[in-house]
């Protein structure tokens, strides 16, 4: 299995409940922070995020879709910053009932 390290061109900025800032600037980044130090373990936009940043790290068409995943992962779990944000949010970003795959944007 090849893996690809493929970062974003523009960062994910987090604000933890702390009030530390984080930058996530890759899927490998995201997945890790997923994995390790997110604050709330569950959630539909939650498990499509980990999904998403999965497929990414092994096909780089992911990438973006991964990145569009973790911003609703961190809306969900409100620790997305907004201010430094605001001009990559995407849309409302649905998720099937029965997946947990984010349907926004699948091509």
């Amino acid at each position: 299995m090849v893996m690809h390290y493929i970062a974003w061109f523009r960062p994910v900025t987090l604000k933890l409940h702390s009030g530390i800032r984080h930058d996530v600037r890759s899927p490998y980044d995201a997945l890790d922070f997923l994995n390790a130090e997110w604050p709330v373990r569950r959630g539909n936009h939650y498990a499509a995020a980990r999904e998403r940043c999965r497929n990414a790290l092994t096909d780089p068409r992911e990438t973006e879709a991964a990145r569009e995943a973790m911003i609703a992962a961190a809306l969900e779990a409100g620790v997305l910053c907004t201010e430094t944000n605001r001009m990559t949010m995407p849309a409302a970003m649905p998720v099937a009932a029965n997946s947990t795959r984010a349907t926004a944007g699948a091509a």
